[in-house]
């Protein structure tokens, strides 16, 4: 997966996303549930801890998620992950190596 998000301080907008396995979207017909997760690039502590996503379009792979204020606070790049829990309780990760990307600007006003 290939993830890059983009946003500013404040924007609470959601986040729409493309979960990718080779190249291919990812079928989350199978999925109980999908999970995202943040952090500020080079630190430790999470920003969005697990909280919950909703798979838009199962078959093509599509989930969104809408920020609280707390997960836009502060600009910055920031790493993404997204768990998946299958209904076997099997889990994936997207993407499979390294993060996805979230780019947050300071915002003007």
């Amino acid at each position: 997966m290939s993830l890059t998000l983009k946003t500013k301080v404040g924007d609470t907008s959601t986040w729409t996303m493309t979960l990718k396995e080779d190249g291919s979207a990812k079928n989350l017909t199978a999925a109980s549930t999908v999970k995202i997760y943040t952090r500020k690039y080079g630190e430790t502590a999470l920003t969005t801890d697990g909280r919950s996503c909703v798979v838009s379009n199962a078959t093509a792979g599509t989930v969104v998620y809408t920020p609280v204020s707390a997960d836009v606070l502060v600009s910055g790049i920031f790493e993404v992950e997204v768990k998946v829990t299958w209904n076997d309780a099997s889990v994936s990760k997207f993407p499979s190596d390294g993060f996805g990307r979230l780019e947050i600007d300071a915002a003007l006003g």
